[in-house]
């Protein structure tokens, strides 16, 4: 009996994608977030950077959008 290779995560997101015109074990984007914020996010930048001292960041709220329930 032969063995069939082993299927990769994403070869089986795309084999559940085409079946059932969604991803149900997980998604392509699973773990990009966290991996974003720690990499690009200004704080995480600006803590590297040893002449930055003290910082202290000014914002403000453009739009609250509540999230509709179906």
């Amino acid at each position: 009996m032969q063995k069939s290779p082993e299927t990769t995560k994403m070869d089986k997101l795309l084999m559940e994608y085409d079946v059932f015109k969604t991803f149900v074990s997980g998604h392509p984007f699973d773990g990009l977030y966290q991996y974003c914020k720690k990499k690009f996010s200004l704080i995480s930048q600006l803590k590297q950077n040893e002449q930055a001292g003290d910082i202290r960041l000014l914002c403000y709220v453009k739009n609250i959008q509540r999230a509709k329930k179906k």
